[in-house]
C-alpha cells in the first residue's frame, strides 16, 4: 500500500469513528432521555444523500470530491457540537455510555493526528485556511444555534478562526492566546464531554500546529501570502484588515463601559475609564494612520520588486533588501511602541471591569486581542528581520581524495594530477567562485574577497585573511550582523582543513580567531558554508559547543554542509559525486526569490545528487537578533518625513515602555525560544539576507 494513501484511510477511519460515537450519543443515549435534535428520518435522508454523493465523487472526482469532504467535516462538527452542549441526567447507565463515547473519540483523535502527520510528510502545500477547517467552524456554529447557546460562544469560534491564521504565521503569541481561550471556556462553560471538545480542537488546530514543523516557509513568506502581496486584490485586502483592526475594539470598549458603571466604586472606576478611553482613542487613530502608511510602503516595495525582477531576470532583488532600502525597518521601529501602548491600554481598560465582567465582555476582549496581537506580530517581524548587514568571504582550493584500492585511506601522500584533471579542477573552482560572487552581489552582501589558490593555502595567508575578515566593520564603525564564510577544499578525516605547509586548521583555532573580535556586547553571528567531504564531523562539536573555551557562552555560530552517505566513496570513485555539486544546488535553491503557495521542498534536488544537507547551530543561536538602529539613526529618519517628524517626542517618550514590560520576562522567553528551536528545528532557516540554510 502506498504511503500517500495511508493518510486518507486514517482520515476516513477517524471520521467514521466520530460518526459512530455521535450517532451512539445522539440517537441512543439521548433519545432514551427524551433529548431530540435530529430525528431518525433526517438521519436516514442524510445517509442516503451521502451514499449518492459518494458515488458521484467516484464518477466526477474533480467536481464532487471537495464538496464531499466539506460536507463530511460540516456534519461531523455539527454532530460534535450537538453532543457537547446537550446533557442527560447523571446515572450509572449514562456514565457507562459516556465512557464508551469518550473512548471512541480518543481513537478518532489518534487517527486524525496520524493522518495529518502522514499527509504533511508527503505534501507540504501551504494554505492559511483549509476548506475542511472552515466547514468545521461553520458546522460547530450551527450546532451552537440549534442548542440555543450564548452569543459569546460564537465570538469564541471566531477567535479560533483567527488562532488558526496566527498559528500558521508562526506568531510568537499564538500558544499564549490558545491558553487564554481554553481557560475562558473552562471557567464559563461546562460541556457534556471535555474529550469531545478536545476532539474538535484537534480537528481544527491539529494540522496548523504540525505544519509549524513540516512546512518550510519562513515567517516573512507566510506574511506575504496573508497580505496578498502577490495578488491583484492586495490593496483592498490590506485596507480591510486595517479597518477591522481600527473598528473591532469599539464594540469591546462599549460593552466594557456598560459593565463598569455597575461597579461598587463607580465614582472612581468610571472617571478612570473615561480618561483611559480618551487616551486610547488617540493612540488608536495614530496607529490607524501609521498602519495605512505601512501598507502603502509594503505594496510599493513588492510591486517594485516584481517589475525589477521581470526586467532583469539575472539579477533579482531580494524583498528584504528592498524593504530595508525603503526604510521599512525604521518605520516599524517607530510604529512598534505606539502599537504596544495601544494594546496595553486596551488591556488596562479591560482590567477596569474585572469585578463586573461577563462572559460576553471577556470573549470580546479575547477576540480584540487576537487581532491586535496579529498586527503586533507583523510589525515586530519587520523590525527584527529587515536591515541586517552581512559580509562574505569565499576561499576555494582544489581537493583531491587519495584512494587505495578504491577505498579511502587514512594515509595521504602527494598525488600528481594529469593535465586534464588539473584543468577540470581549476575550472570547477572558478565556476564556484563566480557563482558565489553573483550570489553575494544579488543579495547585496558586502564582498570581502573571493580567493582561489591552485597550489594550496598556507597558514600565514589564511591567518591574515580570516583575522582581517572577522575584524571588518561597516562604514559607521559597527560590526556586521552576519559574517558569511565559504570554504571548499581538502580536509582531514576529522573535518580539519588541510593546508599546503603540512598544517591544519581545527574548529578550535577557527573559533579562536572569531572570538578575538567578539566582545561581551557583540551579537554578530558566523555562518560557515563548507563544501568538503568531511566537514560534517564538525557538526556535533558546534551543536554541543565543545570548541574553544575562550569564546563567550552566547556565541552565534552556524555550519552548513552535507552529510557523507555510506555509498559516498563508491560514488566519488565513479565520478557521480564531486566537490562543487553541493554548492551548485545550494546556490540554485537560494537564487530563487519567488514565493508561492508551494513550499520550497528541496529534498528531491538533494536526493537526485546523493547528498544530504546538514546544518548545526550553537546552543544560543536562537537568541540572535540584528543590531537595532540607534536613536540618532531613527531621528534622522523622522526628520526626513513631515508626518513622522511630529511624532518625534511621542516616539522618545514611548520607546522604552515595551522594554519595561518585556524585560522581566526576557530570560524566560529566551529559554523557551531556545528549547523550542532545538527540539523542533525547522527544515529551512531563513537568514534574512536573501539566502536560507537547509537543515535536512
Amino acid at each position: 500500500m502506498p504511503i500517500k494513501s495511508i493518510d486518507r484511510i486514517l482520515l476516513c477511519l477517524s471520521n467514521f469513528i466520530i460518526f459512530i460515537a455521535c450517532s451512539y450519543d445522539l440517537f441512543i443515549i439521548k433519545y432514551n432521555s427524551n433529548v431530540h435534535f435530529i430525528s431518525h428520518w433526517i438521519l436516514l435522508l442524510i445517509l442516503i444523500f451521502y451514499i449518492i454523493l459518494f458515488f458521484l465523487t467516484r464518477l466526477l472526482p474533480n467536481i464532487f470530491s471537495k464538496i464531499f469532504l466539506f460536507l463530511t467535516s460540516f456534519f461531523l462538527s455539527l454532530s460534535l457540537s450537538l453532543s457537547i452542549f446537550t446533557f442527560v441526567s447523571t446515572t450509572i447507565t449514562s456514565t457507562t455510555h459516556l465512557v464508551i463515547f469518550n473512548f471512541l473519540l480518543i481513537l478518532s483523535i489518534i487517527c486524525s493526528f496520524l493522518s495529518n502527520l502522514i499527509y504533511l510528510l508527503n505534501n507540504t502545500t501551504f494554505h492559511f485556511i483549509h476548506y475542511n477547517e472552515l466547514a468545521e467552524l461553520i458546522g460547530f456554529s450551527i450546532g451552537l444555534y440549534l442548542t440555543s447557546q450564548l452569543t459569546s460562544l460564537y465570538y469564541l469560534i471566531l477567535s479560533f478562526f483567527f488562532l488558526i491564521i496566527t498559528l500558521r504565521l508562526r506568531a510568537f503569541h499564538s500558544f499564549i492566546l490558545l491558553s487564554f481561550n481554553l481557560i475562558y471556556f473552562y471557567n464559563y462553560y461546562i460541556p457534556y464531554s471535555y474529550i469531545a471538545c478536545f476532539c474538535f480542537l484537534i480537528r481544527i488546530l491539529g494540522r496548523p500546529i504540525i505544519e509549524l514543523y513540516f512546512i518550510p516557509l519562513t515567517s516573512l513568506e507566510r506574511w506575504i501570502l496573508l497580505l496578498h502581496l502577490s495578488n491583484s486584490y492586495r490593496t483592498i485586502f490590506q485596507r480591510l484588515m486595517i479597518c477591522i483592526y481600527y473598528l473591532l475594539p469599539f464594540r469591546c470598549i462599549y460593552v466594557i463601559g456598560l459593565t463598569v458603571r455597575l461597579h461598587d466604586e463607580w465614582f472612581i472606576i468610571v472617571p478612570m475609564f473615561v480618561i483611559s478611553v480618551g487616551i486610547w482613542f488617540i493612540f488608536r487613530s495614530l496607529t490607524f494612520s501609521l498602519l495605512w502608511m505601512l501598507s502603502n510602503k509594503l505594496i510599493d516595495c513588492y510591486l517594485t520588486m516584481i517589475h525589477t525582477n521581470i526586467d532583469n531576470e539575472k539579477h533579482k532583488i531580494s524583498f528584504i533588501k528592498l524593504m530595508a532600502s525603503r526604510g521599512i525597518r525604521y518605520f516599524g521601529l517607530i510604529t512598534w511602541p505606539i502599537l504596544v501602548c495601544s494594546t496595553l491600554l486596551t488591556c488596562f481598560i479591560s482590567l477596569l471591569h474585572y469585578d463586573t465582567c461577563t462572559n460576553y465582555s471577556i470573549v470580546l476582549f479575547l477576540l480584540t486581542i487576537h487581532f491586535e496581537c496579529l498586527i503586533l506580530a507583523l510589525v515586530k517581524q519587520l523590525t527584527s528581520i529587515v536591515g541586517g548587514s552581512c559580509i562574505g568571504y569565499a576561499l576555494v582550493a582544489p581537493a583531491v581524495e587519495i584512494r587505495d584500492n578504491g577505498l579511502f585511506s587514512n594515509s595521504r601522500s602527494v598525488q600528481i594530477l594529469s593535465q586534464q584533471e588539473a584543468y577540470d579542477s581549476s575550472q570547477r573552482c572558478t565556476n564556484i567562485l563566480n557563482g558565489l560572487q553573483r550570489f553575494m552581489t544579488n543579495n547585496l552582501i558586502d564582498i570581502f574577497g573571493c580567493d582561489y589558490s591552485s597550489s594550496g593555502i598556507t597558514m600565514n595567508f589564511i591567518d591574515t585573511k580570516l583575522k582581517a575578515f572577522f575584524a571588518r566593520r561597516t562604514n559607521d564603525g559597527r560590526r556586521y550582523d552576519t559574517y558569511f564564510l565559504y570554504f571548499s577544499g581538502p580536509t582531514c578525516d576529522n573535518g580539519d582543513i588541510i593546508l599546503a605547509d603540512n598544517q591544519t586548521i581545527t574548529l578550535n583555532l577557527l573559533l579562536q580567531w572569531w572570538c578575538e573580535n567578539e566582545t561581551a556586547s557583540s551579537t554578530s553571528r558566523l555562518i560557515l558554508l563548507f563544501d568538503t567531504f568531511y566537514s560534517y564531523k564538525w557538526l556535533k562539536q558546534i551543536r554541543c559547543q565543545t570548541f574553544n573555551n575562550s569564546c563567550k557562552p552566547s556565541v552565534f555560530i552556524v555550519l552548513q554542509t552535507f552529510n557523507r552517505q555510506k555509498k559516498m566513496p563508491k560514488l566519488i570513485e565513479l565520478g557521480q559525486v564531486r566537490l562543487g555539486i553541493f554548492t551548485e544546488i545550494w546556490l540554485k535553491l537560494n537564487m530563487n526569490n519567488e514565493t508561492s503557495k508551494q513550499s520550497h521542498d528541496s529534498s528531491a534536488s538533494w536526493r537526485a545528487n546523493h547528498l544530504e544537507p546538514k546544518c548545526s547551530f550553537s546552543y544560543y543561536y536562537p537568541e540572535f537578533n540584528f543590531h537595532h538602529p540607534t536613536n540618532a539613526d531613527v531621528d534622522i529618519y523622522l526628520n526626513e518625513h513631515s508626518f513622522l517628524k511630529r511624532l518625534h517626542l511621542i516616539y522618545h517618550l514611548l520607546t522604552y515602555i515595551p522594554s519595561l514590560f518585556i524585560y522581566p520576562f526576557l530570560y524566560t522567553f529566551n529559554c523557551i525560544k531556545r528549547w523550542r528551536f532545538h527540539l523542533l528545528v525547522p527544515r529551512v532557516i531563513d537568514t534574512y539576507h536573501g539566502f536560507k540554510l537547509f537543515v535536512r
